[in-house]
């Protein structure tokens, strides 16, 4: 995970604009060009949630949500559902698409989707699932021919059909139980759980302000840490 954080870092620091709430696909002489694509967001969106799953760290967590916040704002299609490859605003585009295939992996949709679905599971996110739901009914018809080819997809239905269940880890990010925990829960088989981590005051304020935390994470004293499953049938 050390060298994925690295990586992340580059990503932010070089290629991310918050003051814009702008993603770029590249940089030239350290100057970031071009706006990034509905698959740059996606992506980056999702390597940074599996980042808080895996390290307990709650910057992960809110970059993933500013990053997600840009790309709903470039390029979610509101009325239609799903999200467009280029921006909305594009204005060298005659048309702007919405990928689907999934022959040369994951479509930028079936992994929005599916991010989706995670934001519903991690922070209970209101109209998260929704937006899912929303963008399965756009690409209705392909799913309902039962073609291979958008078979990602079908990981954002089974999402919201079979939720998987959310784990709270309360306590620094660097605690040998938490880090046991989190590394038990990765070697479970993909999509059966979702872990959230509370690593200090300022992410439970964060969290807390999101509406996601239920009473018993809230009260937990932070030097200790502590073991929450779903709405707070809590163990340590």
């Amino acid at each position: 995970s050390e060298r994925a954080c690295r990586a992340a870092d580059f990503l932010l620091s070089e290629l991310w604009d918050p003051e814009r709430g702008q993603l770029y696909r590249c940089r030239l002489d350290r100057d970031p060009r071009h706006p990034a694509v509905a698959e740059d967001y996606a992506f980056l969106v999702r390597a940074l949630l599996d980042l808080h799953e895996a390290t307990g760290e709650i910057r992960w967590l809110l970059n993933a949500a500013d990053i997600q916040a840009a790309f709903d704002r470039h390029h979610a299609d509101d009325a239609g559902g799903g999200y467009f490859d280029a921006r909305r605003d594009c204005p060298d585009l005659p048309a702007v698409l919405k990928s689907i295939d999934d022959a040369a992996g994951l479509s930028p949709n079936a992994v929005a989707g599916q991010n989706l679905v995670r934001w519903a599971g991690l922070l209970r996110t209101p109209g998260a699932a929704e937006k899912a739901r929303g963008l399965l009914q756009a690409f209705a018809a392909p799913l309902r021919a039962g073609s291979g080819s958008v078979a990602g997809l079908g990981g954002v239905a089974n999402g919201l059909i079979h939720p998987p269940r959310r784990i709270i880890l309360v306590g620094p990010a660097a605690d040998p139980q938490a880090r046991a925990a989190r590394a038990l829960l990765a070697s479970t088989p993909p999509g059966r759980w979702r872990v959230l981590s509370v690593e200090d005051e300022a992410a439970r304020r964060w969290l807390a302000g999101t509406g996601s935390l239920p009473p018993a994470v809230a009260a937990h004293p932070l030097d200790r840490t502590g073991f929450f499953l779903d709405e707070g049938a809590a163990g340590e």
